[in-house]
């Protein structure tokens, strides 16, 4: 087994859309409904040094708070950006058209205390679809989706830190895989589970 592990690591490779709003240069990202907008985000990981077709046994995101909020946000719906390369948004259009994995992750949230750490479900299904992809290479970028697909609410939400804060309070990947098998064709499609949720 080997591990990945990153944070975001440039401006820009982080931020979150609220209602018509586009903003990568917050120091904080949001999640969920606030003033009536719903709020979402993207997460880019730069040089990915997973090979391709390597087996995903665990990933998971680290999020630390910008603030306490015990709101009943149910969850977070994580997908990835299905390119073989991902390259940050930088308008709300682009945003728009990124395209997402079929499967997906539902991240049951806890109430969050600020500046405490939170880790997500394993999101492990998602990643290895990305990696899957026949023109993935080990060094290029994975770029996370970060949804509210369950606040119904103004309030129902969550802030965490982002790389305009600092880089060691920025989103933490970890990605636990192994690399002794070659990706067969067709291992994508049996592999991209739809809607997995934890």
């Amino acid at each position: 087994m080997a591990l990945f592990s990153s944070k975001i690591v440039a401006s820009g490779d982080d931020g979150y859309m609220s209602g018509p709003g586009f903003d990568t240069t917050s120091v904080f990202i949001e999640v969920g409904v606030i003033a009536g907008d719903d709020n979402n985000a993207f997460l880019r990981y730069q040089n990915v040094s997973i090979p391709q077709g390597a087996t995903i046994t665990n990933a998971t995101l680290t999020f630390t708070a910008r603030a306490t909020n015990s709101s009943a946000l149910p969850s977070f719906r994580i997908f990835l950006n299905d390119v073989d390369n991902a390259v940050a948004p930088t308008s709300m259009a682009q945003y728009v058209a990124l395209v997402r994995t079929s499967a997906f992750v539902n991240s049951v949230l806890s109430p969050w205390t600020v500046d405490m750490t939170y880790v997500s479900s394993d999101v492990s299904t998602v990643i290895q679809e990305v990696i899957d992809r026949p023109g993935w290479s080990s060094g290029n970028a994975l770029m996370v989706l970060v949804t509210d697909e369950s606040a119904t609410d103004n309030g129902q939400s969550r802030s965490f830190y982002s790389f305009n804060n600092s880089m060691a309070t920025s989103v933490g990947i970890d990605i636990t895989y192994s690399s002794g098998s070659a990706s067969l064709p067709g291992n994508r499609a049996k592999r991209a589970l739809v809607g997995v949720g934890t």
